[in-house]
């Protein structure tokens, strides 16, 4: 009789491939958790990294445009950014004055609505006696 069997031939194949499958899956698992960790290190940096990332991506093709259209590159990205640019004060011209007298305006409820809870206060129980 020849050793190993077939049937032990399989069993140790199998008891290998199962061997190997769980480390696989450690090892996966460990680098999973590496990378996590690292990620979790670099976050100050790979946050504006990856916004930068998109806003470029995203103005990619105005610039491509602009270059089709006869501007260079350089004047491109210039004309592309002066225009975000010039539409945030825009929007800021817009939105800031609301929001200021918004605030002006909680203010004076929130002053008044103090008086009143203060003059609620100090005021007798209605069938109270006041002395």
């Amino acid at each position: 009789m020849r050793y190993p069997t077939p049937f032990q031939q399989k069993t140790l194949w199998n008891a290998a491939t199962g061997v190997s499958i769980l480390v696989l899956g450690a090892l996966l698992v460990g680098l999973i958790w590496l990378v996590g960790y690292i990620f979790g290190f670099l976050q100050p940096v790979l946050i504006p990294l990856v916004v930068a990332g998109i806003i470029a991506y995203v103005l990619d093709p105005v610039v491509r445009l602009l270059e089709k259209r006869g501007m260079s590159r350089l004047w491109s990205v210039v004309t592309v950014f002066l225009a975000i640019l010039v539409g945030a004060v825009l929007l800021m011209a817009t939105i800031l004055p609301g929001l200021q007298r918004g605030r002006i305006n909680l203010k004076k409820a929130l002053a008044q609505s103090q008086v009143t809870k203060t003059e609620s206060a100090e005021s007798p129980l209605p069938g109270s006696d006041p002395k």
